[in-house]
């Protein structure tokens, strides 16, 4: 198993895709829609990841697709 060294930024639970690259940021050009990661739960995010980073989560509840039901 390879070993992975960084500086780690802790988060709780539910940190889904939408929370890490909201999607009205998407048709941004990469660097432009990078100033909005994680905004929602860190406004200060953009400004302390550096490359090498790591981000650490609880557990993830995934959100059903449109048009889907949970059972």
């Amino acid at each position: 198993m390879k070993k992975i060294e960084g500086r780690t930024l802790k988060y709780g639970d539910n940190i889904n895709t939408d929370i890490i690259s909201p999607p009205q940021y998407m048709e941004l050009d990469i660097p432009q829609a990078a100033a909005h990661a994680m905004e929602a739960l860190d406004p200060e995010f953009p400004g302390r990841v550096k490359p090498g980073d790591i981000l650490v989560a609880g557990k993830i509840s995934v959100p059903v697709p449109a048009g889907r039901h949970r059972p």
